[in-house]
């Protein structure tokens, strides 16, 4: 089923997203904190702040950190991961809370 209210996102409603781009990072942060929290997309953007995404990236990052330096340790090669600033991560909120999906 289709709602045109939330616009076109994924490969469910024929929307492309590049891979490693960042509106797919944008997605999937949102996604990942609803899941943690246990809120809807909506909820995380409705309540929560620039400091909320900058804390989830943090510990995203750091487990990231530690599952590559775990993989490096057994020889498993590793991909690099998308990383923003503070700055780019409260703009990429405006514009995502800006955004009609």
């Amino acid at each position: 089923m289709h709602h045109s209210s939330y616009g076109s996102v994924g490969k469910v409603t024929g929307s492309q997203i590049e891979k490693d781009s960042p509106e797919l990072y944008s997605c999937l942060l949102l996604d990942n904190m609803a899941e943690r929290y246990g809120l809807l997309p909506s909820e995380v953007l409705a309540r929560g702040t620039t400091q909320d995404i900058y804390v989830y990236d943090v510990a995203l990052s750091y487990q990231e950190m530690v599952r590559n330096k775990l993989k490096k340790q057994h020889g498993i090669k590793t991909e690099p991961s998308v990383q923003y600033d503070s700055a780019t991560l409260e703009q990429k909120l405006k514009e995502f809370k800006e955004k009609k999906i």
